[in-house]
């Protein structure tokens, strides 16, 4: 995708990349995903992203706040 071409632009490519028989979910999925990554790129050009080192630090703590009745390997 064309980092230069708008956000309708770079939905309908998104679109057009997808399954005929795609449902209404996985497509608003995909449309956020690509939400998710174009803010990534903005922050990390910016330099206002997560490191990875602090985002693992928040995963783990977040994992060990997890019950262990609701954790499947648990």
């Amino acid at each position: 995708m064309d980092p230069q071409s708008t956000v309708k632009q770079r939905i309908i490519e998104l679109v057009q990349r997808l399954p005929d028989d795609v449902d209404f979910d996985r497509a608003i999925e995909g449309i956020h995903l690509l939400r998710r990554i174009e803010t990534g790129l903005r922050e990390s050009e910016a330099n206002d992203g997560t490191e990875h080192e602090e985002f693992m630090q928040e995963l783990l703590a977040e994992d060990e706040e997890v019950p262990r009745h609701l954790d499947a390997a648990g």
